[in-house]
């Protein structure tokens, strides 16, 4: 079915808008389980709307996830934060306190140590 949306969306028949709402959705079903999966799904999402705000929420929310399983990528996580800042006011859902909230928990994974030949901005799991 989701390649159906994706190719009706390659032909016009479908809108960016309607192929983000559906990677986002794909995204969700994905995390928990696949967390890495769904990020790559929300980043499509976000790429074709770049101002789709739940999309960036979810991504963050699936990034921070990771982060507790140990696979930290902080330099993403703050572009997602960074990014929720400046949608903010656009969805009545997503607060500017929710957004310090989620800011909070990203903050708390800063000063982990980095992983040997981890890309930039991954670390360690706190020991």
């Amino acid at each position: 079915m989701f390649r159906s949306i994706e190719a009706d969306a390659s032909t016009g028949r479908v809108s960016r808008r309607v192929l983000a709402s559906a990677l986002n959705g794909l995204g969700n079903v994905l995390c928990p389980g696949n967390c890495a999966a769904a990020v790559a799904s929300y980043q499509r999402a976000t790429d074709l709307e770049p101002n789709y705000v739940y999309a960036w929420h979810d991504m963050l929310l699936a990034q921070i996830a990771l982060a507790e399983d140990g696979q930290v990528d902080t330099d993403a996580m703050h572009r997602s934060v960074a990014r929720l800042r400046e949608l903010a006011g656009t969805s009545p859902l997503i607060t500017s306190e929710r957004i310090a909230y989620l800011a909070k928990r990203v903050d708390s994974f800063a000063g982990r140590s980095q992983s040997p030949g981890a890309p930039s901005g991954s670390v360690s799991p706190r020991k």
